[in-house]
């Protein structure tokens, strides 16, 4: 009950030389925690993606690959005002242009990172573009899917070390 007290009065009056002691130590051991958390997360999130130097990426699922823009180009386009995807059953070819989205900043295109047929998009992003910022690589701010008539252009495409690399290196 006393370092209930102690962590009471620090919270509310200035802080002794013990208290931010403790202070600074609960913080490290929170903060080391929450990165070896999102580490671990963020690796199992990223590890099934391939990206494309326009800053696409594919994650597969079987024959269907969901395709989507990275947080790199979410965040340098700033908040984004409009999205328009091409309709479902739009045969590409890896590098065709398939959509484009808008920001307050500039209007880029999105190109299919492979090749195949568009079998879905995101209609929740006509109403709500902000969710590719929000959540670039989770459910609710994917672009479109695709099915891939060609498996092999994946080999192509980036690991999430080759495109760390690409990303640093621009």
């Amino acid at each position: 009950m006393a370092s209930v007290g102690v962590r009471a009065v620090c919270a509310l009056r200035a802080f002794t030389p013990t208290c931010f002691s403790r202070l600074q130590n609960g913080l490290s051991r929170n903060f080391q925690f929450a990165v070896q958390r999102n580490l671990s997360v963020s690796h199992r999130v990223f590890a099934d993606l391939k990206y494309t130097e326009q800053h696409e990426w594919v994650r597969l699922d079987g024959a269907v690959g969901t395709v989507g823009i990275t947080a790199k180009a979410a965040e340098s386009m700033g908040d984004l005002v409009y999205v328009e995807i091409a309709e479902p059953g739009l045969e590409v070819d890896q590098g065709d242009e398939c959509g484009s989205v808008e920001s307050v900043k500039a209007v880029s295109d999105i190109y299919a990172p492979v090749s195949g047929k568009i079998t879905d998009r995101n209609t929740d992003l006509s109403d709500t573009p902000e969710l590719v910022n929000q959540d670039p690589y989770g459910e609710q701010g994917w672009l479109f899917k695709i099915e891939l008539s060609k498996p092999e252009e994946l080999d192509a495409l980036m690991t999430e070390e080759q495109y760390t690399a690409f990303i640093t290196e621009e």
